[in-house]
């Protein structure tokens, strides 16, 4: 036997006892072998045997914003970060999700493979929109099965939490150095039931302390605190806060342009901060805030904020 011909049979024998080692502890996977021309007598092997990962697998809302809830009857859509991971990998030949506790003919959908956003992360499978049946309150699981073309398939679960319930407002207050007089470091505190979906608020925050401006704006009966974005050019939807008294402006607007913005579960914290335009006075006495959310304010499963006036709890007080 020619040394070319044993140099190929050796190589034929070392596929076939890896394949077989492989077997024998019981291994999902797939041997792919490309083989040039017979007279060059090379044999290249490619095993696959690990399964696509799943990195992150979430529902979103259709309507976008914050992602892992959902209430009944909902849009929304399922999201994965699939990379398949074989030496080399041969590549993923589909994503399945089983979303039968949310959507009853959800057992088999196809996702498909693109470039997708929610919730400020970046995914590339997504499936098509779906829509939720009646639901109760709590979590519910959902699953997603990633098979590579080796069939080789991984089938992670993750939880949604399905909420039907409104929010609402339950505190507001202010404090600071002075009292009633609005000063850099002063804080307003907007407490509600559960947190809310910050996107609904701000295009793109995810709670975390972002710049915005707030200010205090001269009205009839009662001034108004206004919180608009770091540019100043768009007024964030927190609907009408009243501050109960009209001497916190001297019929010029008091804008707080460094100011921060945070939210904590179901606390959003305002931080008044500098350049500060306008002058800033002593209110002559105390108030009651009242605080009137709009419906364009959801929590993180897409219900609407409740658009009744809250008042601020007693004893009245001088705010900032």
């Amino acid at each position: 036997m020619t040394r070319a011909r044993r140099a190929k049979w050796g190589a034929l024998l070392f596929v076939a006892t890896l394949t077989l080692a492989s077997a024998t502890v019981g291994v999902t996977h797939g041997a792919f072998a490309g083989q040039t021309s017979e007279g060059a007598n090379v044999i290249t092997a490619m095993p696959d045997f690990r399964a696509p990962t799943v990195s992150n697998l979430v529902i979103g809302k259709n309507s976008g914003g914050a992602t892992g809830f959902i209430k009944s009857g909902a849009t929304y859509r399922v999201y994965a970060q699939v990379t398949d991971v074989g030496t080399p990998p041969s590549g993923t030949a589909s994503v399945i999700a089983n979303v039968a506790n949310l959507t009853a003919a959800g057992t088999a959908v196809t996702m498909t493979a693109g470039s997708y956003t929610a919730g400020g992360q970046s995914f590339n499978y997504a499936s098509p929109v779906l829509t939720a049946g009646t639901l109760g309150n709590g979590p519910q699981t959902f699953s997603v099965t990633a098979t590579d073309a080796a069939a080789n398939a991984t089938s992670p679960t993750a939880n949604v939490t399905v909420d039907n319930v409104a929010p609402a407002p339950t505190n507001i207050s202010a404090s600071g150095g002075i009292a009633g007089r609005p000063e850099a470091g002063d804080v307003l505190t907007l407490t509600t039931s559960e947190a809310l979906d910050s996107f609904s608020l701000l295009a793109n925050w995810t709670g975390a302390a972002t710049t915005v401006q707030a200010r205090f704006v001269n009205n009839t009966g009662a001034d108004r605190l206004q919180i608009w974005n770091a540019a100043g050019t768009t007024q964030l939807p927190f609907g009408t806060i009243a501050l109960g008294r009209t001497d916190f402006s001297s019929g010029t607007t008091i804008s707080f342009n460094g100011s921060t913005m945070t939210q904590s579960s179901g606390v959003i914290t305002v931080t008044l901060g500098a350049p500060i335009t306008g002058t800033a006075v002593t209110v002559g006495g105390t108030g009651t805030m009242v605080w009137t959310p709009v419906n364009t304010v959801t929590d993180r499963a897409g219900n609407a904020i409740t658009t009744s006036a809250f008042n601020e709890p007693p004893p009245s007080d001088r705010d900032f």
